[in-house]
């Protein structure tokens, strides 16, 4: 009897159950099939948008190459980078066999002002420097107080490597002891570019410490630096450059970087520069040597931050893109609307022109003002466009304030440079975790 009823009790049940008609389960299943197969072509949609994302990312760096090639023409014009070496007395040799003697000064004291200006080149500005260089410290003749059969003494003379000489703007005086002496410009194997005087008979002041002092009026453009020759070289620069760059193999002691310029100071022993007093050879000087492991001094040119910038930013185009078409989608199916793929396409285009606009603008303006600009164009085009589509606005102005979101987080990824690995996972980690919230409200099954 129990059985019976329990039989009676499925067959009610199975009578209040109602049956799915094929042709209903056959329209569910090929809805599915549709809604997967739209997925995939989203997603082939977003990698395809790749493309697109590398043509303006070549864009931007040929833009930084053009900006490169603007300093590069200005600076031919103007005069380059300038490398101040010396001075250096140099005791010649009678005999090609023997080498030169080349004394280095026991001080050098370098005390300069550096003023820039603005040049433009196209759109792009250029940044270019004049400076005053007064230079003086001793020598300690005493080490040339022996110099042997082979050197004539009458015949040293004093000179100072500058890399562009085009930049010299007055002439060079240069005073030792009681007596000034006019220098001229002239070539040395080592050195490149110098400008040298003969310094007569030295027998007679010989085994004594003699003062010496110049100043060098000299322009250039994006760099000045200096090499440590003396035993003791102290370096004191003043500029009205705010946005200064220390390089080199030794930084300032001292420093003090103002909206109004910077002062810096820099003091390096022979100690720390690994020259001796006296040399038989300035071949470790040379440009491919010494004087570019030991030179120190100053970038001056005006920071092109906006391409650099600009190539952070495109490398989060896909994942906008990718979350973008997601919301899309997910609304799509909320709304029980169709959104043909060339929609879909047309609104990756135009995530994609935010970039172009970006560049753009930034050539001109802040980074920041055209990071709004271009953003808030964008935003408002996708938006009303959805809403065209969607006939509804809130989800229109949903994604826009997505859109509001993620831009305003990636600017701020741009802008962390030691903790943008940190804030990106973490807000990662938060996006995925909505989105595996909104994807648990959808029934997926649902015809």
């Amino acid at each position: 009897m129990t059985e019976n009823v329990t039989e009676n009790s499925m067959n009610a049940g199975s009578q209040n159950m109602p049956e799915m008609n094929p042709r209903t389960r056959k329209r569910s299943v090929s809805g599915q099939v549709k809604l997967g197969l739209k997925a995939l072509v989203i997603l082939a949609l977003s990698l395809l948008l790749l493309i697109p994302q590398q043509i303006i990312q070549k864009k931007i760096d040929e833009r930084y190459s053009r900006s490169k090639e603007a300093v590069e023409e200005v600076s031919n014009l103007w005069s380059g980078r300038q490398s101040v070496v010396g001075p250096i007395i140099c005791l010649p040799s009678v005999k090609d066999s023997i080498p030169d003697i080349y004394l280095l000064p026991a001080n050098l004291d370098i005390e300069g002002d550096v003023r820039t200006q603005m040049l433009h080149r196209g759109i792009f500005d250029v940044s270019v420097y004049e400076s005053q260089l007064g230079l003086s410290g001793d020598f300690h003749l005493t080490e040339l107080a022996n110099p042997g059969p082979h050197y004539d003494l009458s015949k040293a003379y004093v000179m100072i490597g500058i890399d562009d000489i085009r930049g010299l703007t007055d002439n060079v005086v240069f005073q030792i002891g009681d007596r000034e002496i006019p220098m001229k410009s002239g070539e040395n194997c080592y050195l490149g570019h110098v400008v040298s005087c003969p310094l007569g008979d030295l027998s007679g002041i010989m085994g004594d410490s003699v003062a010496y002092q110049t100043s060098v009026s000299v322009k250039g453009s994006e760099e000045l630096s200096f090499l440590p020759v003396g035993s003791v070289t102290k370096v004191h620069l003043t500029s009205d450059c705010a946005t200064p760059s220390f390089g080199g193999d030794f930084l300032p002691v001292t420093r003090d970087v103002k909206q109004d310029g910077f002062e810096a100071t820099w003091k390096v022993l022979a100690l720390n520069s690994g020259y001796s007093e006296t040399m038989n050879s300035l071949s470790n000087m040379h440009s491919g040597g010494l004087i570019s492991d030991n030179a120190f001094g100053v970038e001056l040119q005006v920071p092109v931050e906006q391409y650099q910038q600009n190539t952070r930013s495109i490398k989060y185009a896909f994942l906008i893109i990718l979350l973008t078409f997601a919301t899309v989608f997910f609304t799509e199916i909320r709304q029980n609307i169709r959104i043909h793929p060339i929609q879909y396409l047309l609104v990756g285009f135009a995530l994609l022109l935010f970039y172009t606009l970006l560049l753009s603008f930034s050539e001109h303006i802040s980074f920041l003002i055209s990071y709004v600009i271009a953003g808030v164009m964008t935003i408002t085009m996708i938006t009303v466009f959805l809403w065209a589509l969607i006939k509804d606005k809130r989800p229109a102005l949903l994604i826009g304030g997505l859109l509001l979101g993620l831009y305003t987080f990636i600017y701020i990824l741009l802008q962390m440079e030691s903790y943008a690995l940190l804030a990106g996972s973490i807000g990662l980690f938060v996006i995925l975790g909505l989105i595996m919230y909104i994807t648990s409200k959808i029934k997926w099954y649902n015809s």
